[in-house]
């Protein structure tokens, strides 16, 4: 009888360990499968901003979100030839120079529409924004022509509801992915 005890706790030992590596597995099995499930739950609440430009039949900006989740627009800058801008106004100017209003008026282009794309915009799912639209006919023809001639960069800066951000600009293929969106420092484009 006394060859039964050791082998009875060796056994209890031998049990006790199985079933701690048993939970141990459980768990790490479970804390796997949360991460995974909080990757898809936050893929599936991405955001997808493109910028672009168009010209039939009239020269526009627009900025676009083409995925499933909402995109949290943190800053915009508009840039010709390198630097900013603050209005579309300053874009026009900087385009066809101190005569921007006397080309514009001999194009035949009395005036165009902009929309605000910036600091706490939200750009929705399937949403496309014009942020300026030029009149059709030989004013479009005019700003694309002068717009041609400069290095003109729109670059949007935008969160998805997790906190993942990207930065989104005409001059790249794909939105490049930012730890976090720079402030505004009073300086941004406004509109």
């Amino acid at each position: 009888m006394a060859d039964s005890r050791p082998r009875s706790e060796l056994l209890d030992r031998v049990l006790s360990a199985s079933a701690a590596v048993v939970a141990l597995s459980a768990l790490a099995v479970s804390v796997y499968q949360a991460k995974i499930t909080r990757e898809q739950q936050k893929m599936s609440a991405w955001p997808y901003v493109r910028t672009m430009k168009t010209n039939a039949p009239r020269y526009a900006r627009i900025v676009q979100n083409l995925e499933l989740g909402p995109a949290l627009v943190r800053s915009t800058v508009v840039a010709v030839d390198g630097r900013p801008t603050r209005h579309w106004n300053d874009v026009v100017h900087a385009l066809v120079g101190d005569s921007a209003l006397k080309v514009l008026a001999a194009a035949g282009c009395n005036g165009w529409t902009n929309s605000t794309v910036g600091r706490r915009s939200v750009l929705l799912p399937g949403a496309t924004v014009h942020m300026v639209s030029f009149p059709e006919g030989s004013a479009s023809r005019a700003i694309e022509d002068a717009w041609g001639q400069h290095t003109v960069v729109v670059k949007v800066c935008y969160c998805s509801l997790y906190g993942d951000c990207w930065t989104a600009t005409d001059a790249a293929p794909e939105p490049e992915a930012v730890r976090a969106c720079a402030v505004d420092d009073g300086r941004g484009f406004l509109d």
